[in-house]
């Protein structure tokens, strides 16, 4: 899924929407009236969470996406690696760190939340994963701020991802320093995350 890694990687944020749909899964099992036996699914966000530990990087404040071919982590710091919050993966002390490292990573790129630190090195404002903003991504980041009780950061990121809705409209992802739109215009995953979270 991003540039920055190879495909014999294992990605944080694809493994954190796997694990939060897992426990949503497993929650609606104990709304029917007949419950299935889950103990797979369970065992599943046991395993996922013992690997989630693994990849926190306390230096870098996210968690890293891991090179399974060289046995090591990957120490890019990417958006990616903020996303064990919307699968509540994180602790309440990593939750704190990341939630204060958004608020610093929004002040170097104030238009949502670039998908790659804007100081790294591999940082390219425009270049799909590399840098731009995606709404969908800010949405479920923000959803796990809220989780954690980090309201206030979870209103900032809906707030500069909401001006540059305002400012350049429905396009697929956005230039995090200008606010420009990049990619396809008037995209639909765009506009749903701006109907059921900005407006």
């Amino acid at each position: 899924m991003y540039e920055n890694c190879p495909f014999h990687t294992q990605d944080i944020s694809l493994n954190a929407v796997l694990q939060r749909a897992t426990k949503d899964l497993i929650y609606l099992n104990t709304l029917v009236s007949q419950p299935m036996d889950l103990g797979s699914l369970d065992a599943s966000v046991i395993n996922a969470e013992s690997a989630f530990t693994g990849q926190w990087d306390q230096n870098l404040k996210v968690f890293l996406n891991r090179d399974h071919a060289l046995a090591k982590n990957i120490p890019v710091k990417i958006s990616g690696g903020l996303m064990p919050l919307y699968s509540h993966s994180a602790t309440v002390e990593q939750a704190k760190i990341m939630a204060d490292e958004i608020v610093e990573w929004i002040r170097l790129g104030p238009k949502g939340l670039a998908s790659t630190h804007p100081l790294e090195d591999r940082f390219d404002a425009k270049r799909y994963w590399r840098g731009p903003s995606w709404l969908h991504i800010n949405w479920m980041i923000a959803d796990g701020l809220s989780h954690y009780g980090h309201d206030d950061v979870a209103e900032l990121l809906r707030q500069t991802s909401r001006s540059i809705v305002d400012q350049s409209g429905y396009w697929e992802y956005f230039d995090p320093i200008t606010g420009e739109g990049c990619g396809g215009p008037h995209f639909s995953w765009t506009a749903a995350i701006a109907l059921h979270w900005l407006l």
